[in-house]
């Protein structure tokens, strides 16, 4: 179903989808998948979840595929990517199906959308110099905690201990996270309001709920328009909260605790959900600079905003750690890069809440009081980030004055509040100093200001964070230059010159060693040349090598599979390898070790092919007979090495005089009023060969129905199909009738009026032909053996594409296919294309550019084996 919009594509969607906070101070938690209950204009409800912060935020549903409202019509519908921006379709959710049309899930706007939006901010006059200190981060901290509704809501139905035991009396509360996060130094009481003894008592607003909601013509022409009416509603809506309860405050309680004047915290709650499109209904953290309201004396200004049914210890610890001082960890633009993940609370919010990092202690809020800098080698153990001493150390970068290295131990527990890190190990993270005080959520104005290495980690790949850890126990136990992850910098095009190895099993404590380069002493290995990929044909072997430098003598020991897998030990003491005769591809890797540590190689993968075979035609481009004025369509088969090159030519075979059509085993002449000669010379890497001369010949009536190309041969694996194609010709309108058996048999027949036929999936040798006729008569293919074998390969089952152009997208959909996208190739007739996202069952690559126009047989090449050939229309 879709809804009947105007067909203009309308660009003015819901900028509330992304709407940057009007104050540069303001802070946010990043919520995931929060339900939504809204309601159509027609009446209809539609469920869907909203995620992000209130930089960035978005309604989607629970495949990802995102929801905006289209305001020309205040239907919430599906969106997709236009130039950079989100703009609305005419597809309902819970209507049409989005990936059938071809939309995609998780869409972002470009990042110079982001920017001009940044830019387009609308600042108050405080929103400057909201440099006043941060709540203190020791001591003891009344958290004045107050409840709102609004003039459409029925009151709180919680009793006020359900908040008593998130905030203060729970083992995992607010208040015992921040005792043991801060080694005992920092207590954090609330107190709520207006006071109540049972079920919570709540300000009620003049104001309706929408009144705090996006204006929208259509369907909430009450609500504020810009970001300054935002700014001015909420804090309205706060300072008259304020206001509503100040007198209840006793007045012996200490809302100042370090005497600057202000209330140290205040946390709002607010009755109901947060609500799409980056509304103030959002949990966050701000000031209450525009407007001025006093607690016992002192004003109010830092406040976390928070909403009932979103409300978690976790999002109470990252806003409350925000109101002491420390920065956003996560990048606001919604890149998808995650630089500390779920080691540190303000990047995730995990249940229970996790930790911050030692960095974040130390920088934002003096838990740590300094951190000790490794400058000899040795071998340090530390204790994990939970104990109050020894729990972290600082490592210089010698090829950087702005970037250092801090290591620190997290230890996994059974329960609490290290219960939800990914695991235990060692942790090695970059600070860069040029972006001191602003963590990570100006990136990439600001490089982050703390960084987890982690495998596959690099400037333009998040890699895998989840397995950040370093210990003996998964195997990972060294980080220098040439390792996986190598200590690379930001700011400069130099590694970090970081020297990381021995790390041991996780356990009371963790150790490890630390080679500084003049440092003396023994000098673990690292690798300087890595073994290297290769490609062989069947029956072959290969020789890998691997260089490294550390103090000897060096140990090698050779293992078959990914690095790091040491299941299948292969070779040792040398530096070479030479593997035996190969008919698969297969990957190694090296282990060098000396006394004092170990280096791992990378993974070297060996692509096995089969030998080069030179083309050699099986179907000859037939001769014709066409009335005058038509074109005809020529079609050649052959078989050898892929990939294979076609060039058409005019005139007789081996005159290259006139090259007509090239790259496409088929080829459509221009309209013939003459008769003419046409053959096709066929290449690849090792040979080339030239098909017979197909005449052509003028006639006048009509022309009966023949064959260009019969179907072809193929061998699949048992419980697989495959498509069956003919090309045929002739006076239209022709047709085609399928058989399964030997061709003239017309016992059993298959398939439709069409010149293409899937199979079932087959588990015996089976046979098919077709007969094509017209007006003026028939023609039967030869048949096409359809041999099933008990070897498994990859198979196409179908190929979607948006709009089939060349250069533009495809989805290659099947089985057996490899899901390490570089051992998949999809082949579109000669025309080679790389997989650039890869599954088991799907494949996404681009119809390459010079692939020719027309039907086009396509098929995979995955783990050096061939599928079945399906035939693809390219625009």
């Amino acid at each position: 179903m879709s809804v009947s919009f105007p067909p203009s594509i309308r660009k003015v969607c819901s900028l509330g989808l992304l709407l940057l906070l009007a104050a540069s101070a303001s802070r946010a938690a990043y919520l995931r998948d929060i339900p939504q209950h809204l309601v159509q204009p027609d009446g209809e409800r539609l469920n869907c979840l909203a995620s992000g912060d209130e930089y960035f935020n978005w309604l989607h549903d629970a495949a990802g595929f995102v929801i905006i409202q289209d305001h020309a019509t205040g239907f919430y519908v599906y969106a997709r990517d236009w130039g950079g921006e989100i703009v609305p379709t005419t597809y309902l959710p819970g209507h049409d199906d989005p990936t059938s049309m071809g939309l995609q899930p998780g869409i972002r706007p470009s990042a110079e959308w982001l920017r001009r939006q940044e830019m387009g901010r609308e600042f108050g006059p405080g929103d400057q110099s909201l440099g006043r200190p941060a709540a203190p981060g020791s001591g003891t901290i009344n958290n004045i905690v107050i409840f709102v509704r609004f003039s459409d809501e029925a009151e709180f139905t919680d009793n006020i201990s359900i908040y008593g035991t998130q905030f203060n009396t729970n083992a995992g509360s607010m208040k015992n996270y921040f005792l043991q996060a801060s080694y005992n130094t920092l207590t954090i009481d609330s107190t709520f309001y207006p006071p109540t003894a049972g079920t919570v008592v709540s300000y009620q607003d003049s104001n309706p709920r929408n009144y705090y909601k996006p204006y929208d013509a259509s369907t909430n022409p009450t609500g504020y328009n810009g970001s300054t009416a935002r700014r001015d509603r909420e804090h309205i809506l706060l300072k008259n909260a304020v206001n509503f309860v100040s007198a209840s405050v006793p007045g012996g309680l200490d809302v100042d605790s370090d005497n600057d004047g202000y209330v140290d915290n205040v946390c709002f709650i607010i009755d109901g959900s947060p609500t799409a499109w980056a509304t103030l209904l959002w949990p966050h953290r701000w000031s209450l600079y525009s407007q001025t309201a006093s607690i016992n004396g002192k004003r109010v200004w830092d406040y976390n905003f928070q909403l009932q049914s979103a409300l978690g210890v976790s999002v109470l610890c990252h806003e409350m750690f925000h109101s002491v001082g420390a920065p956003d960890l996560y990048h606001y633009n919604g890149d998808g890069f995650q630089p500390t993940y779920k080691w540190d609370l303000m990047e995730y919010n995990t249940t229970p809440p996790q930790h911050m990092g030692a960095y974040m202690k130390y920088r934002y809020a003096g838990w740590i009081a300094s951190i000790p800098e490794i400058t000899s080698s040795g071998t340090y153990t530390i204790n994990p980030v939970t104990s109050s001493t020894n729990n972290c150390y600082r490592i210089a970068s010698p090829n950087s004055a702005n970037e250092y290295f801090v290591v620190e131990y997290r230890k996994k527990a059974a329960s609490g509040f290290e219960s939800a890190i990914p695991a235990s190990g060692l942790l090695v993270y970059r600070i860069n100093t040029l972006a001191d005080g602003y963590g990570n959520s100006s990136y990439p104005t600001y490089p982050d200001e703390v960084y987890a290495y982690r495998p596959g980690g690099t400037k333009t790949a998040n890699g895998s964070p989840t397995t950040a850890n370093f210990t003996s126990d998964v195997g990972r136990t060294a980080i220098n230059d040439s390792t996986n992850p190598s200590c690379w910098l930001y700011n400069t095009t130099s590694l970090g010159g970081l020297d990381i190895s021995n790390v041991t099993s996780a356990g009371a404590t963790i150790s490890f060693t630390v080679t500084i380069a003049g440092g003396g002493g023994c000098t673990p290995p690292s690798i300087t040349t890595q073994p290297q990929s290769q490609s062989i044909t069947t029956g072959s072997n290969a020789t890998l090598n691997v260089a490294a430098s550390g103090t000897g003598p060096l140990g090698y020991q050779w293992y078959q599979g990914s690095s790091g897998d040491a299941g299948t030990p292969v070779g040792s003491g040398s530096a070479s390898y030479t593997t035996p005769a190969l008919s698969s591809s297969t990957n190694y890797w090296v282990r060098v070790t000396n006394a004092c540590g170990a280096a791992d190689s990378g993974t070297a993968t060996i692509t096995v092919s089969s030998a080069c075979v030179a083309p050699s035609v099986t179907t000859q481009p037939r001769s014709q007979s066409v009335t005058s004025g038509q074109a005809v369509t020529l079609a050649v088969a052959a078989t050898g090495t892929a990939p294979l090159s076609y060039q058409w030519y005019q005139g007789s075979s081996g005159d290259t005089a006139v090259p007509v059509g090239t790259d496409s085993n088929a080829y459509t002449t221009p309209p013939l009023v003459a008769p003419a000669n046409y053959w096709v010379r066929i290449t690849n890497a090792c040979g080339a060969t030239n098909s017979d001369t197909a005449l052509i010949t003028i006639t006048s009536g009509c022309v009966g129905a023949g064959i260009d190309l019969s179907p072809v041969s193929q061998t699949i694996a048992s419980g697989q199909s495959t498509m069956l194609t003919v090309l045929a010709n002739g006076s239209a309108p022709v047709h085609y009738q399928w058989y399964q058996g030997s061709s003239g048999d017309t016992s059993a027949a298959v398939g439709s009026d069409s010149d293409s036929f899937l199979t079932p999936a087959l588990s015996s040798t089976t046979s098919y032909w077709v007969r094509v006729s017209n007006s003026c008569g028939t023609a039967d293919s030869d048949a096409a053996l359809i041999t099933v074998t008990s070897a498994s390969g990859p198979t196409i089952t179908r190929i979607k594409s948006k709009n089939a152009t060349r250069g533009s997208r495809v989805t290659v959909f099947g089985a057996g296919f490899s899901p390490i996208p570089n051992l998949d190739a999809v082949y579109f007739g000669s025309k080679k294309a790389s997989v650039s996202k890869a599954t088991a069952t799907s494949l996404k690559t681009k119809i390459p550019r010079k692939c020719p126009k027309g039907s086009i047989g396509v098929y995979v090449m995955a783990n050096g084996k061939r599928s079945n050939t399906v035939m693809f229309q390219v625009k």
